[in-house]
């Protein structure tokens, strides 16, 4: 029975490492490895790994939290998304409700000037006038806006698989060959505590190592920019 009970020892030993540890939170190069650091933010708590929320120009209604293209939590969501390449944001506390066009901020786009459909959803255009030459209006059906710069809107047919969202784009986002585009994201994070995530994609030929983003994976994309900061809020990740 002893000499059982020493082998039985042994075989525990080597199955289950007395050392072994779970798998870091944090890559080891961020400022907060291993485990990372829990922030307050918009009276909800979020694990960071690369450094502290900031303060905007006015405290009050502008902390938010940066997350790094190459952080671990940007790279674990890439990792069960290979459709998409990048990916990073901004998660902002805003003293506004999530705004759609017509509202005070986007009365500069307040033209309906037609729809574009995304991924297989429909999205609303609006501009500060309405489109009148004929090449333009080709143009913009063919997702290359030039410097106009349009608000697009997500206005889902029956049920939504997104989050609520609405985007600016310069440039060409569907040609072949692609040309360069610029585009920001405001995504509503959270209805009731009316935190917003944002985000900047930019994308050129002549500089980028990346391809540009598919526009028929924007909703991957955009799944995958609140995935991020799902997995950093401590009552979802923990």
């Amino acid at each position: 029975m002893t000499r059982l009970i020493f082998f039985l020892a042994i075989w525990l030993a080597t199955t289950f490492p007395v050392n072994a540890q779970a798998e870091a939170y944090c890559f080891e190069h961020e400022r907060f490895a291993p485990d990372g650091k829990v922030v307050e933010l918009g009276g909800r708590d979020f694990r960071i790994c690369h450094k502290q929320y900031q303060v905007g120009r006015n405290p009050d209604v502008d902390f938010f939290l940066r997350v790094p293209f190459n952080s671990s939590h940007v790279q674990r969501v890439l990792k069960q998304n290979k459709e998409i390449e990048f990916l990073w944001g901004q998660l902002k506390v805003r003293d506004l409700d999530f705004e759609y066009p017509s509202d005070n901020n986007y009365t500069s786009s307040k033209f309906h000037i037609g729809d574009l459909y995304f991924s297989g959803a429909r999205y609303k255009a609006y501009y500060s006038r309405p489109l009148s030459e004929d090449t333009v209006i080709q143009s913009f059906e063919k997702g290359n806006f030039g410097s106009a710069s349009p608000l697009l809107v997500y206005s889902p047919i029956g049920q939504a698989k997104m989050m609520p969202h609405f985007f600016k784009c310069s440039g060409d986002i569907k040609g072949t060959p692609r040309g360069k585009y610029h585009c920001r994201f405001n995504i509503l994070f959270d209805e009731e505590k009316r935190l917003i995530a944002h985000t900047r994609l930019i994308w050129s030929p002549e500089l980028s190592v990346t391809h540009p983003l598919d526009f028929d994976n924007l909703h991957i994309f955009l799944n995958a920019l609140v995935a991020v900061f799902e997995g950093m809020e401590v009552s979802k990740a923990d």
